[in-house]
């Protein structure tokens, strides 16, 4: 156990960081916060601190301050607007990832990097090979947060509780991506089995794989403004425990694949035991012959996005 809390930088202090920051101040973690406009980090770390937790949160003028972070979550980029996809991200974000990457190469080579910034899988194919820190210490942060978009959903079809609900969801993060029903299941039984079962219809399982694919633009259009920050914060907090805790936990993150799942030197969501030393398994699942279609679609969309990159 460490004697003093562990040390987290959160780079970009938007609505993601800053709320991403008071979940991990809640948990009496240690919390830098870096963004390009000083004072709004400075604004938003004071009024964290406020709160009246006994943890530290306060704001760095430049990446020297990120020194002797265990971990480093990346939400800085443009986020979502109405209308637009994560793909007309690629450029600009892409510029601001390799920047991140460098001075996170310099200042922080030994932490965990979480990336959250879209479009996701590219991202973080883009801070890996820009940081030159190993594969298994950068992830995505995309399937844990679809996962509970996915679980939400499920509850409210089925009347179950969600914290009986586990999912897993894989492929790229975007209309590609693969909730799976015979990996999915509520109370141990199996979405497949449900649906056998009649607890829950086809077409009423179609609708909630179609929400949750649809989950992040929905939020999008009806925030007219921004894009959805409460449940992405949640997602990156409960990966940073796992490693952090080495909880061991297995999570959906888009993790560096080669010669995996008929995969070859790509970013994509996968089930993952997250644990000390970062992605400490990637769990290969048995697909269905149209499931192997779809995943090797949304890995084809994710490895066209890295090559325009």
């Amino acid at each position: 156990m460490h004697s003093k809390p562990f040390k987290i930088s959160v780079i970009g202090a938007g609505n993601v960081g800053a709320t991403t920051a008071m979940l991990l101040m809640q948990k009496g973690y240690e919390v830098a916060l870096l963004d390009l406009n000083y004072s709004v980090a400075q604004g938003k770390a004071l009024d964290l601190s406020q709160m009246g937790s006994e943890s530290l949160v306060y704001a760095v003028k430049d990446y020297s301050g990120i020194t002797g972070s265990q971990v480093v979550v990346v939400t800085a980029g443009l986020p979502r607007k109405p209308g637009s996809s994560r793909e007309e991200l690629l450029k600009t974000n892409g510029d601001i990832i390799h920047q991140v990457a460098q001075q996170i190469r310099q200042y922080a080579p030994e932490a965990f990097v979480v990336v959250v910034t879209n479009p996701l899988d590219v991202m973080a194919y883009h801070m890996y090979k820009s940081s030159g820190i190993r594969h298994q210490k950068v992830v995505g942060m995309a399937g844990t947060l679809d996962c509970r978009r996915f679980n939400y959903f499920l509850a409210q079809a089925t009347g179950a509780a969600v914290a009986d609900i586990k999912s897993t969801i894989i492929g790229s993060h975007g209309d590609t991506m693969l909730p799976l029903v015979h990996h999915s299941s509520i109370a141990g039984i199996s979405i497949a089995s449900l649906k056998e079962m009649e607890v829950i219809s086809d077409a009423t399982l179609h609708d909630v794989i179609t929400s949750t694919k649809r989950g992040g633009a929905q939020i999008v259009e009806l925030l007219s403004a921004g894009s959805a920050y409460y449940a992405p914060a949640a997602s990156i907090v409960e990966i940073v425990d796992s490693y952090l805790y080495n909880q061991q936990k297995i999570l959906c993150c888009s993790v560096y694949v080669d010669k995996q799942m008929n995969c070859e030197d790509v970013y994509i969501g996968l089930p993952v035991v997250i644990g000390a030393n970062g992605v400490e398994r990637i769990m290969e699942l048995t697909l269905t012959s149209d499931e192997q279609k779809e995943f090797a679609n949304s890995v084809a969309v994710a490895k066209s996005l890295i090559n325009i990159l």
